[in-house]
């Protein structure tokens, strides 16, 4: 479900050297985009080093997500630390949800907006999180009233038989000093599937933060495959701006 940003490897050899008996043939593994420069060799037969690639994060056609996670056993040193414990809710004013998708065979972006979309959280004695977030499917705002109509219908959201998409958090671990991992599960359609992201913090203090990011989602796992004349173009960006206060 989740396609997290990352290129091919490739595998192929570099020439080196001058012309004759002196060129030489190196090995060379080349990861996309990455300048096939930084991977030759000098010319008297030692590498160049190689500038380390990061770890792609890896997908699964079922949604699971291979990401780095930072365990914290107890309240972290993270200053999500100092959140208060208890009961969260939604400032939905302060958030937003999006959507963008390439259609018309790539050459022009759908962009919407959900404008009804709700939410809570806890946070216990001992730092662990967890929450949900429902949006309204009907609330989509494109600006483009027969495209909101169109998206509405069963060949897409289907909001007559399944309202709302929701997201389920069950575990919300810092990472770094302003980021935390969000593990849960999406349902849309009545489907549902497994889903992690990392979310930046922002304006963090004891009674509000807010968590931004963006999750890349093949809307063809939850069985919303309409796609006329092949116009519809990759996978679907939802961009995420939640603010929580405490009461």
């Amino acid at each position: 479900m989740i396609r997290e940003l990352g290129s091919p490897l490739r595998f192929g050899w570099v020439e080196v050297g001058r012309r004759g008996k002196h060129r030489r043939q190196f090995p060379a593994v080349l990861f996309v985009p990455m300048s096939v420069s930084t991977m030759l060799t000098e010319a008297h037969g030692r590498t160049s080093p190689v500038r380390p690639c990061p770890a792609p994060r890896i997908a699964t056609r079922e949604g699971t997500t291979a990401m780095t996670t930072h365990k914290a056993s107890g309240r972290s040193s993270s200053p999500l630390a100092s959140l208060s414990t208890g009961h969260w809710f939604l400032d939905a004013a302060g958030s937003s949800v999006g959507i963008r998708h390439k259609s018309m065979w790539g050459l022009a972006t759908i962009k919407g907006l959900f404008t009804k979309i709700s939410g809570e959280g806890e946070i216990g004695a001992d730092g662990a999180a967890h929450g949900t977030l429902t949006i309204d499917a009907a609330s989509i705002n494109s600006k483009q009233a027969k495209l909101d109509t169109h998206l509405r219908s069963v060949d897409f959201f289907d909001v007559d038989r399944h309202p709302t998409f929701t997201f389920a958090a069950a575990e919300v671990v810092p990472n770094g000093t302003d980021a935390a991992t969000v593990s849960g599960s999406l349902t849309v359609l009545g489907k549902t599937r497994p889903l992690s992201f990392t979310a930046q913090a922002a304006a963090v203090g004891p009674d509000e933060v807010t968590l931004s990011g963006e999750v890349v989602i093949d809307r063809a796992d939850f069985g919303m495959t309409w796609n006329k004349a092949g116009m519809m173009k990759g996978l679907t960006t939802v961009a995420l701006t939640l603010r929580f206060t405490h009461r």
